[in-house]
């Protein structure tokens, strides 16, 4: 009998049984080799009914801590996640749904770094009262609320993969389906390049957080020198990507699915962004302003000014966080130009070496050649950009925007 992943957890048990997961993988992949979609689909609900367990509780200290302790022994069955990808990436019957299995092989690499997190035993909860918890063999992290941060980042890595294949789905839906929705697509309703575009990269942005999590997974140390906002950043990164891929070519019906926690998260980066940028240079808070308002208002030319003035406010903020007196002695040839200058790869490692050490730095490059390449699309139009951005719209070209940048200048101090 197929089993269905919701029935993982009781009403009342925190616990889960590592052996329903595997079951319900190989269910997940014996399925997806007769229909990628459903198959796919199992292996993501597989992730979502291990979600709660990671979602911080209320109440007394004890079942506070007990809920963490259920979760730290759940990550081993998360790493389970990466299965569809060792099985499936390589056949081209599975490109429809390439980020949906990079998504869930990343939350498999974070599930494996915080799996080396040692918790006391059970016959000493009652004397816990904030020793050390060990990460790995060598370092330490500071008490039960750094694990908690860190286990907080599982929700979202799991959002982002359903998010991410439900723009998949869509995709797929469209592209192979019949009758109305295959009219519409050879209409241009849809905007077929552009989608195709961003669904691609998409899926390359979900392949760069995955192998950012791998790498750290073989030396979870660094974490220790990763704020929680940055190591969260690619779920909330790869989520708003695949949301703004959506909104801007695909009908209301087929949009991404939503999640309420990373939704809280873009909302509460909006006025510490304005604060980050004004700190930095008022100029730049000018430029992020212009580009937001041209697409607040609309008009025939919104698209183009409002690509210029965010292309141009990276632009500023790359040089301005890592300038070429600083960037030039650390950069290795290949990564400066015919002129001597370093290119924008360089700038981007630079400003993200001691970040986890400059393990995500990759994945900030792919995140910004993501941005660029939605900029071009929106400068593109398609048949779904009218005059005036729709709020869905405006919300995730926004996001897309402060999320990148936003990071940037957290981590060089502003």
């Amino acid at each position: 009998m197929p089993i269905d992943p919701r029935d993982f957890l009781s009403g009342s048990s925190l616990s889960l049984d590592s052996s329903l997961v595997t079951a319900s993988m190989t269910h997940a992949l014996a399925t997806s080799r007769l229909d990628p979609m459903k198959g796919i689909g199992i292996a993501v609900d597989t992730g979502l009914a291990m979600r709660s367990l990671f979602t911080p509780t209320t109440g007394p200290w004890e079942l506070g801590l007990r809920h963490t302790l259920d979760a730290a022994t759940s990550l081993t069955s998360l790493a389970q996640l990466r299965r569809p990808y060792d099985a499936l990436s390589a056949s081209s019957a599975y490109e429809p749904f390439k980020g949906t299995i990079s998504s869930l092989a990343a939350t498999s690499g974070l599930a494996t770094s915080l799996s080396a997190v040692t918790i006391p035993s059970t016959h000493a909860l009652t004397a816990f009262c904030g020793p050390e918890l060990a990460l790995g063999p060598t370092i330490a992290l500071g008490g039960l609320d750094t694990i908690r941060a860190f286990q907080s980042v599982v929700p979202s890595l799991i959002a982002s993969a359903r998010c991410v294949y439900g723009l998949e789905s869509s995709y797929r839906d469209l592209a192979y389906g019949g009758g109305a929705a295959r009219l519409a697509l050879d209409a241009g309703f849809t905007g077929i390049a552009g989608l195709d575009a961003l669904t691609k990269g998409v899926s390359s942005l979900a392949l760069s957080a995955q192998t950012s999590w791998e790498r750290i997974s073989a030396n979870p140390s660094v974490l220790t020198a990763t704020s929680l906002r940055i190591a969260n950043t690619p779920a909330i990164e790869v989520y708003s990507a695949t949301q703004a891929a959506g909104a801007i070519t695909l009908p209301v019906e087929h949009f991404p699915p939503t999640d309420t926690e990373i939704e809280d998260v873009i909302s509460g980066y909006d006025g510490s962004f304005e604060e980050r940028l004004s700190a930095c240079d008022q100029n730049l808070l000018e430029a992020y302003r212009g580009g937001v308002t041209a697409v607040e208002r609309g008009g025939p030319d919104w698209r183009r000014q409002a690509m210029v003035s965010f292309r141009e406010l990276s632009t500023h903020v790359l040089h301005k966080l890592a300038p070429d007196k600083a960037v030039v002695p650390l950069a290795a040839r290949s990564e400066l130009d015919e002129k001597g200058r370093p290119t924008r790869r360089a700038r981007i490692r630079y400003i993200f070496s001691e970040v986890a050490g400059g393990e995500l730095a990759d994945f900030f490059e792919s995140d910004l050649e993501a941005g660029v390449q939605l900029f071009e699309v929106l400068n593109a139009g398609t048949h779904r950009l009218g005059s005036r951005a729709t709020p869905h719209q405006f919300r995730y070209i926004k996001a897309r925007v402060v999320g990148l940048l936003g990071a940037m200048l957290e981590v060089r101090g502003y």
